[in-house]
């Protein structure tokens, strides 16, 4: 055992992340993504959903949401 760092190893880390946007409606967007991992230390996968909505009587004022998961490594 050593208590030196170094970059003298490999690793292989392989992934895949799905995403997708855009308007549904005039004034409303969703986004979503999945991330999957195949990696020592990180999650297996993350799951993102967000929304935003443009309220009609306040021109350029927007609510925003977003709902974030991640498993365990």
């Amino acid at each position: 055992m050593t208590t030196v760092c170094s970059f003298d190893g490999k690793q292989r880390n392989c992934s895949l992340e799905l995403t997708t946007y855009g308007d549904v409606l005039s004034g409303l967007r969703l986004t979503a993504s999945l991330t999957f991992n195949d990696a020592d230390g990180v999650p297996k996968r993350a799951i993102n959903f967000g929304v935003g909505w443009d309220l009609p009587w306040v021109p350029g004022l927007s609510l925003n949401g977003r709902v974030i998961t991640t498993s365990s490594p």
